[in-house]
């Protein structure tokens, strides 16, 4: 077995400062076979199977958050000594370390234009079914297996029909900006719930293929929370833009480029690239060759570069 002190010097020789709080504290080994180490400082605890065969190095789990809660969302995750090397705990969500959809499951959602999926926990969901039972009807609730996908603009239930050849069928979503609040509840089996204006939502999460108990809300809402923010984020901007849009319309526009020396009549089309007729006067056009919508501020940005 391993002493405490080779499994120290392992961790020392690769993080001189810890990787969270960055601070040169020093390490408590732990476990029967010494494979846990905890910041002393920031009581961050990582395990690695490393440590019980004294080798070098190459992957540590995170196995307790930083008492800040620094890295919860990442707990009981297998990730790559550089990962905590260039570890961050001011930046946002790391999703490039997060487990994403199969294809087999990717393929099945429509995505709309500019929306990316962005992770995934596996799981079921609590719903409530009418019975017969003896005569009479009861509600029962039952456990419907699937995928919670997480994407830019919306958070999405997919289930799995079959048995050898499985199918997958996404069955309701909420979008990010519906969401009212997210909570935690429960003791040896943790749930997740949802709330929108149509009611509770309540899930049993956990990464794919990480050996952990359902997650509770102190992990999973980090990262929700950050795609809450960042869809509010981009509503704001196309809100914005929407009433630059009614402000700015083509009228505008001509009086503007006859100010600055130019005259156009006819414009290309940002989107297929046709030639389309200058209108008039309101605050958007419709190309006659592809349908797209075109904006009179969309023009004036190209034009602006133009003629200052």
């Amino acid at each position: 077995m391993v002493e405490k002190e080779k499994v120290a010097e392992l961790m020392r020789r690769e993080f001189a400062k810890c990787p969270v709080c960055k601070l040169d504290a020093d390490y408590e080994i732990s476990g029967v076979r010494k494979d846990y180490v905890q910041c002393t400082s920031c009581k961050a605890k990582w395990q690695s199977d490393d440590f019980k065969k004294g080798e070098e190095l190459s992957k540590l789990k995170l196995h307790e958050p930083a008492r800040n809660g620094i890295g919860t969302y990442l707990l009981h995750m297998y990730l790559p000594t550089e990962f905590w090397k260039n570890f961050n705990q001011d930046a946002n969500i790391y999703w490039n370390v997060l487990p994403r959809p199969s294809p087999e499951i990717s393929d099945v959602l429509v995505l709309e234009n500019e929306e990316e999926i962005l992770t995934l926990w596996s799981g079921d969901r609590e719903i409530r079914t009418t019975v017969m039972e003896k005569g009479t009807s009861k509600v029962k609730k039952v456990k419907e297996y699937g995928s919670l996908i997480l994407t830019s603009r919306r958070v999405l239930w997919v289930i799995s029909r079959g048995v050898f050849g499985k199918s997958y069928h996404p069955i309701f979503e909420m979008r990010l900006e519906d969401i009212k609040g997210v909570s935690s509840g429960g003791f040896s089996s943790t749930y997740i719930s949802i709330s929108t204006a149509e009611g509770e939502h309540i899930f049993h999460l956990k990464y794919p293929g990480v050996k952990m108990y359902h997650m509770n809300s102190a992990q999973f809402n980090p990262v929700l929370q950050s795609a809450i923010r960042a869809r509010n984020e981009e509503i704001q901007v196309i809100k914005k833009k929407e009433r630059v849009h009614v402000l700015l319309d083509f009228s505008f526009l001509e009086n503007y480029m006859e100010k600055g020396g130019l005259m156009m009549q006819t414009f290309r089309c940002p989107h297929c690239n046709a030639p389309s007729k200058l209108p008039k006067d309101g605050t958007e056009t419709v190309c006659n060759h592809c349908g797209s919508t075109v904006y009179a501020q969309d023009i004036f940005e190209k034009v602006k570069e133009l003629i200052g």
